[in-house]
């Protein structure tokens, strides 16, 4: 397995002991030593605010993603990622939003902004168009949510809305739907705007 592999430590058995951040960092420590660096845990969201897995003191400060149904947020402050359905459009699959890109692996790249400005890579043949009001990106690849939040659609004319949308900081990957429309699909029968003033496309 490559060593950029994500590997999650899912903690949800109902037999484990109360406290597990202790064996969980036994975990992280043991695929760290072996060069695996994109770890995550990942637990319900009540495993973190009643106090058996101790964020703070997670190995080497390692991502969570957090599993909560039947609300608006995560629950739990500094989540990278969040599972809020285990039955998304009614297909029985779980859906998850990737705040950082930790789930991809990208979380380096995928940092929320800190107010520095970002200087364009002069090795790529692309004209920087992040800011550009009204124009469009068309590559499949990553994005991240650049807008306070983004409305998510059913269709790729974003006619219907789903009655969803994705938060800033949000990072998922896009591939182009409907060129008229500018629409990219995020997953089956979920789509975005492909607006530069509210998604902002990383890499393919």
């Amino acid at each position: 397995m490559d060593k950029t592999t994500v590997c999650v430590i899912d903690v949800e058995d109902k037999v484990l002991q109360k406290y597990v951040t202790h064996d969980i960092n036994l975990f992280l420590k043991y695929l760290s030593g072996k060069g695996y660096a994109n770890l995550m845990v990942y637990a319900s969201g009540s495993w973190f605010t009643s106090g058996r897995i101790n964020k703070s003191a997670l190995y080497n400060n390692t991502p969570i993603w957090v599993a909560a149904y039947g609300t608006n947020q995560p629950g739990v402050n500094g989540a990278s990622a969040w599972q809020y359905t285990d039955n998304g459009h009614g297909l029985n699959t779980d859906f998850s939003y990737d705040f950082t890109g930790a789930l991809s692996g990208t979380i380096e790249a995928s940092k929320p902004d800190i107010g520095t400005d970002e200087v364009p890579d002069s090795n790529k043949n692309e004209v920087p168009i992040e800011n550009d009001i009204g124009k469009f990106v068309q590559e499949s690849g990553r994005y991240t949510i650049t807008a306070d939040s983004v409305p998510v659609y059913t269709d790729p004319t974003l006619t219907g809305t789903a009655g969803e949308s994705l938060s800033k900081g949000s990072s998922l990957v896009c591939v182009p739907a409907d060129r008229a429309a500018h629409s990219l699909m995020i997953s089956r029968d979920m789509y975005i705007t492909a607006d530069t003033a509210k998604v902002k496309y990383e890499k393919g």
